[in-house]
């Protein structure tokens, strides 16, 4: 199962917060590498808490386990397409 199957499994078990988190990573998920918790946050009108929290629903230590592994997936998937 990869993270986006991942997300979209876990989506009941969403905060209000934690679900406007997943439907902005999900329209953004080829940017996760470049962007801050910060910023996720920002974007998403929740708070750095909330994207932590999502994370960890995930089963990831915090956010930068998530993001490292959203890069290793859209990397793969990117070297798939060439």
């Amino acid at each position: 199962m990869n993270i986006l199957q991942k997300m979209q499994l876990h989506e009941p078990e969403y905060s209000k917060s934690e679900t406007k988190v997943y439907h902005f990573l999900k329209e953004n998920f080829e940017k996760v590498e470049t962007l801050t918790i910060t910023r996720i946050a920002t974007n998403s009108h929740t708070s750095t808490s909330a994207v932590l929290r999502f994370c960890q629903i995930l089963g990831y230590k915090g956010f930068k386990d998530f993001s490292l592994r959203c890069y290793q997936l859209y990397s793969s998937k990117a070297k798939r397409r060439k």
